[in-house]
């Protein structure tokens, strides 16, 4: 009874499925005649799911999908079919057909050899698998098809294809015949026309290959190819000009051509219009950069210009590219390069170590008992040949790329050195030179920046990456190098007795290594331990995290000489241990080039890293207001000189490039400067209290001068009032305008001294104001 009853349902469902193919049919049927080709598609998959072997209804679906534009799958459609045998030799033409006008080539050649062993007169599959193997570059099998064509129908496009793969073995009198039977046949192949035209231009036949070219274009004016074989025939004919009009008509007909961009190059070049021409072709290669017709005739284009270094680049492509195997063509573009780079300049030889001395003389330490030369040779050619003493470093006949050379000798007995040097054009250089061995003194370095104590140890807060050094090297002779672990720090080489100065990233850092070298190799090296402590700025501190610079220039070169700075910088630094100030820099004696390099590179790269919020600069020395412009003076200033002083403006330009402070402080204990800095001069000058610390929220940048003229004192009241408002303050903090007030109040009294106090102009300012907060 169970089995009775499956069965019924079985057949129930069978009917079931029958019915729904039905009207899955009918409606793509209604589907097709409605235009409504996408939708048909899935009507008869909804059937080809219920049984995929029905051949008919893929045959269907395919004609579906071509008319949707789906021209894969219509193609995959009408081979399935064809595999299923519905009309077999007609849905693989089809397939085939679809997939040459997708160019998939290799399908379309398969799919018309089936075609054809389905149905063996089927003269439109061997036509198809003519041109597909056309495509392929297989013009045996292209010619063998249109003969097969040829014998089934005479017919003017089978002779065009034969003809075209007779063109393509290159038997151009037999392709010319059959293109002229296939133009016989029918006037309107004007494929046939350009195929005999391509002949023509092969045979040197031009005229007839402009009349063909003409005939096409009288039927279609704006046919490329037409346009480009006949600016072929023109360029034969040296008729340069109507050859360039007809190829730049094709390239503004289609400018992504790159193959009418080498042509019109060609015949620019021809015409030795040779800047057009190297348009032209930097263009083509700018798509196809590699390509070795486009380079050679870019390269020889450069060589009829007499651009032989330009050429000789080309060539150097093309020979990167060339098959090595090929020893012809390889030693050809070799010889190219090698006539191309000729030139006659003899090499130029430096000794960079040891250095020379002013009497040229090599200085070599007299305790040293091997000596490093260094030499470099400037030469435009390789190199190949060199030899220092009785040492060859090179001898290559090809030549060597690499110009410098270094070699340990024996110092001891040493007396000169004499090195030659040859390119691979044969011009040759010596230079010799006597060796005059020298004293041994180690440089003495002395450390600035930060204190160092006699334990060589440096303190820094835990929350300090980044630590800014200064120093000076004393040496009897010029220094060659300063190294601060792998880096170079900052120094004048020319100058003796240099300082110099360093940032560095200290992070995961517990010691410092320097090192000093002097032009004789003399070199001092020294290690400084790092210690951290927990201190910081505190987490309250609206001014955030702040730093000091005091700058004491008090030893002058023209100027009268200051003995008060020193004891007011120490001061100054006694009265600051009290606020909450996370480092104080101290410069002495700074020069005109000191003074521009730190304010305008290393402070700003400073405050940079280490993000600081407030920066407070003091300077005590002489200064100087000419023509309403300010100027701190110095340590080297002239007095008859105004370009050696600093000025004003320059720091205001530097300060206004550190975008991350938000406080600025400048107090400047000099004479005439005050008038250069200020503007809106407070008048007089509110009392800000710790009450009001929420005007640190706001920008400020303010200035407080010592005086608006006259000489600088070496008894500064300035900046004793200043000192004692910071020391006897009891509260938790104190503004710069309650210093500034009690600062005025204290000086006033004094005549040649006039404090003024208020905004840097020039430099972004919300009315905030300055805080030392206590720790």
């Amino acid at each position: 009874m169970r089995y009775i009853l499956g069965l019924s349902w079985l057949l129930v469902s069978v009917c079931l499925m029958g019915q729904n193919a039905k009207l899955y049919l009918k409606t793509a049927e209604q589907l097709m005649s409605n235009g409504s080709y996408q939708e048909a598609v899935e009507e008869y998959s909804r059937v080809l799911l219920q049984n995929p072997e029905q051949g008919e209804v893929v045959e269907l679906r395919a004609r579906a999908n071509e008319q949707a534009g789906n021209y894969l799958e219509a193609a995959d459609d009408y081979q399935l079919s064809a595999r299923l045998q519905v009309n077999a030799a007609e849905n693989y033409y089809h397939a085939g057909t679809l997939y040459f006008q997708l160019h998939y080539f290799d399908m379309a050649i398969s799919m018309a050899q089936q075609a054809s062993r389905q149905k063996n007169k089927y003269e439109e599959a061997y036509l198809l698998l003519s041109r597909a193997s056309l495509e392929r570059r297989d013009y045996e099998t292209a010619l063998t098809a249109a003969s097969q064509a040829l014998d089934l129908k005479n017919t003017a496009y089978a002779n065009y294809l034969y003809g075209m793969a007779q063109y393509y073995l290159e038997e151009y009198a037999l392709a010319n015949e059959s293109l002229e039977k296939a133009i016989i046949k029918d006037r309107n192949l004007l494929e046939a026309y350009l195929a005999q035209a391509r002949v023509q231009l092969k045979t040197e036949k031009y005229r007839y290959a402009l009349d063909n070219c003409a005939y096409v274009l009288l039927k279609e004016p704006n046919r490329m190819d037409a346009l480009s074989l006949r600016s072929e025939a023109y360029d034969h004919l040296g008729d340069y000009g109507k050859a360039i009009a007809d190829i730049s008509k094709a390239i503004a007909l289609d400018s992504t051509c790159n193959e009418n961009f080498v042509l019109r190059g060609l015949y620019y070049q021809h015409n030795n219009q040779f800047l057009y021409a190297i348009d032209d072709f930097t263009h083509a290669l700018s798509h196809d950069m590699l390509n070795p017709q486009t380079l050679e005739a870019r390269a020889g284009t450069y060589e009829q210009m007499g651009l032989k270094k330009q050429a000789a680049s080309d060539w150097s492509l093309l020979l990167s590219l060339a098959d090595e195997s090929n020893a012809h063509d390889y030693a050809r573009m070799e010889q190219k390069i090698y006539e191309l780079q000729r030139e006659s300049e003899k090499p130029q030889i430096e000794i960079s170590h040891p250095v020379l001395n002013g009497k040229q003389e090599l200085l070599v330490s007299r305790d040293l008992q091997q000596v490093e030369i260094a030499t470099h040779i400037s030469d435009a050619s390789k190199l190949r040949f060199l030899k220092m003493n009785s040492d060859t470093l090179v001898n290559d006949p090809k030549g060597v790329s690499w110009k410098d050379f270094t070699i340990n000798m024996p110092a001891q007995g040493l007396e000169y050195l004499t090195v030659t040097a040859t390119d691979v054009y044969d011009n040759t250089s010596t230079v010799s030179y006597m060796v005059e061995h020298i004293e041994t003194k180690a440089p003495q370095l002395t450390l600035m920046d930060p204190y160092v104590g006699d334990d060589g140890i440096i303190h820094l807060n835990s929350d300090e990456h980044y630590l800014y050094l200064e120093g000076r090297v004393e040496d009897e002779s010029l220094i060659r190098s300063i190294r601060i672990e792998e880096s170079n720090a900052s120094y004048a080489p020319a100058d003796y007795n240099p300082r110099f100065t360093a940032n560095l990233d200290v992070r995961n850092k517990n010691k410092l290594q320097i090192q000093a070298t002097d032009v004789y190799g003399n070199h001092f090296q020294t290690e400084y331990r790092i210690v951290r402590s927990q201190q910081s700025e505190r987490n309250d501190n609206p001014m955030g995290k702040t730093w000091v610079v005091l700058i004491e220039n008090s030893e002058y070169m023209e100027f009268s000489n200051l003995s008060a700075p020193g004891t007011d910088m120490q001061l100054m630094q006694e009265a600051l241990a009290r606020y909450d100030i996370q480092k104080v820099i101290v410069k002495r004696n700074l020069t005109k080039r000191e003074m521009e390099r730190f304010f305008s590179i290393d402070l700003r790269d400073l405050i940079r890293v280490n993000q600081v919020n407030s920066l407070f600069i003091w300077f005590a020395g002489h200064g100087k207001n000419l023509n309403g412009t300010g100027y701190w003076i110095p340590a080297d200033a002239r007095i008859d000189n105004e370009f050696s002083y600093f000025n004003i403006n320059a720091l205001k330009a530097s300060l206004y490039s550190y975008p991350s402070l938000k406080h600025i402080l400048v107090v400047s204990d000099a004479c005439e400067t005050g008038p250069a800095f200020c503007e809106a001069l407070r008048s007089p000058v509110e009392s800000v209290s710790c009450q009001e610390t929420n005007r640190a929220e706001k920008r400020s940048a303010q200035v407080l001068t010592s005086s608006g003229s006259g000489y600088a004192y070496d008894n500064s009241l300035f900046t004793q009032s200043f000192v004692n408002t910071l020391l006897n303050n009891d509260d938790d903090c104190v503004s710069i305008d309650a210093i500034a007030k009690r600062v005025q109040l204290t000086v006033g009294g004094n005549s040649a001294q006039k404090p003024e106090f208020g905004r840097i102009s020039g430099i972004k300012d919300e009315l905030g104001t300055f805080f030392f907060m206590t720790r």
